[in-house]
């Protein structure tokens, strides 16, 4: 019965990591019952924290600021990318990274 739990165990972590659109079971019953009920309520949660998550206004407040330290931080500055850019040629447009568009998000979230 250790060995079936350790499985189970294993399965669970498994699903989450590979975050599945659907879950198809063809296990043995018990197994697969026990797998679903796992899973949905571990999604289950995960969706309540994210509710709260989004109504906590402080938390949002937080993101704004933290949002704002890292568009300053990311993006180059105006005299930084002429001082760069050589006569004649064009300027390259910057390069946005995972973490200038997680913060512009928020910051154009935050400005409705």
């Amino acid at each position: 019965m250790e060995n079936i739990a350790v499985k189970l165990k294993e399965t669970v972590e498994a699903a989450f990591h590979f975050n599945p659109h659907v879950v198809v079971t063809v296990d043995s019953k018990g197994f697969s019952f026990r797998l679903l009920k796992q899973l949905r309520g571990t999604v289950a949660m995960e969706l309540q924290l994210a509710r709260e998550l989004m109504s906590n206004k402080a938390l949002q407040e937080q993101q704004i600021v933290a949002a704002k330290n890292v568009m300053e931080l990311i993006s180059p500055s105006n005299r930084t990318g002429t001082n760069l850019a050589h006569p004649g040629m064009m300027s390259t447009p910057p390069i946005y990274t995972p973490s200038m568009i997680a913060a512009s998000t928020i910051l154009s979230y935050a400005r409705r």
